[in-house]
């Protein structure tokens, strides 16, 4: 065929593998590597609610959401008195995840790592 006046030849092939998105390898639960930090676990779930457990009962929820063409995560809390914040992925999403706050006035970086279950 043609586009654009140059001669195009289009091959179609099936695919054995989709590949993944940065939101399929984000989904799970997440500890964060600091120890003295108040939060108790991350939890990004495939229905892209996200939740914040604290260890002292406080208890965050919300909408996150990737970007579908930075490496970006934004969390959209319920809680209209809570301002959406966005982070910067630096590295990680398989087994390790390490984010930086967009933030101009709170350069907070954050590292966790991938768990299996959600922690008591």
């Amino acid at each position: 065929r043609e586009e654009e006046g140059a001669a195009v030849k289009v091959i179609c092939l099936s695919a054995d593998v989709i590949p993944k998105r940065m939101s399929d390898a984000a989904v799970g639960i997440w500890i964060p590597r600091e120890s003295g930090d108040s939060l108790s676990y991350l939890f990004l779930r495939w229905d892209r609610i996200y939740i914040e457990q604290y260890k002292d009962g406080r208890r965050f929820t919300g909408v996150w959401q990737a970007h579908a063409h930075r490496p970006e995560l934004i969390f959209l809390p319920w809680d209209r008195n809570v301002k959406p914040r966005s982070y910067r992925i630096e590295s990680g999403l398989w087994e390790e995840l390490i984010l930086q706050s967009n933030d101009d006035s709170s350069q907070s970086r954050q590292v966790y790592y991938r768990t299996r279950s959600i922690p008591n």
